[in-house]
């Protein structure tokens, strides 16, 4: 097991302890908020496939409501999903700066070089980075931000084409449905774009 070492505090000749202090503190604040904003998506999530699972139970019960209530049966689920793309993002942005201010952090405390991409952030960036993962953890990842959507799809389809069946009700349903999941997709892309390569 590799050791850390550590150098003084100094930085051309002057002591860089504040400096040290204040990124520490300003680092656990970013970790700090990825945790909390990791556990509202692991909420929210459940708490979609619980609605999911229930109106799946229900869906007896569906016939009998009108066509429009009927359309946005599925409404809360994507919901749910675009506001869950956003705390990825958002998740994604705060690691980024919770991975510069570590940079910073090395330079001032001089760790090894060599354990810079074992220490930290970075290490958890080659698990979940896409950009950097191995083939196992990107395969996963895609698995884990696809597939839900997929099974979204399919299910709102299945309600309208059971539910709603024909007319302009259903011609802006699914245009409406296609909107949210074509914007989810254009969020994702661009998320994907702007991450770092660690």
């Amino acid at each position: 097991m590799p050791r850390i070492r550590w150098t003084p505090n100094t930085h051309r000749g002057r002591d860089v302890s504040p400096q040290v202090a204040a990124l520490g503190a300003f680092y656990q604040a970013e970790r700090a908020e990825n945790v909390t904003l990791l556990n509202i998506n692991i909420a929210l999530l459940g708490a979609a496939l619980a609605y999911a699972a229930a109106s799946v139970a229900f869906l007896d019960k569906i016939a009998s409501l009108p066509r429009t209530a009927a359309a946005l049966v599925p409404s809360p689920l994507w919901l749910a999903m675009l506001y869950s793309t956003l705390l990825v993002a958002l998740a994604g942005k705060r690691g980024t700066s919770a991975m510069l201010v570590e940079n910073e952090l090395f330079r001032h405390t001089g760790i090894d070089a060599n354990l810079r991409k074992r220490v930290g952030s970075r290490a958890g960036e080659y698990v979940v980075n896409p950009k950097a993962a191995p083939w196992p953890y990107r395969l996963i990842f895609l698995l884990v931000y696809t597939v839900p959507w997929i099974v979204s799809g399919f299910y709102t389809w299945h309600l309208l084409d059971h539910f709603v069946k024909s007319g302009k009700l259903l011609f802006a349903s699914a245009t409406g449905y296609t909107l949210m999941l074509l914007v989810a997709g254009a969020a994702y892309l661009r998320d994907f774009r702007n991450t770092p390569i660690p």
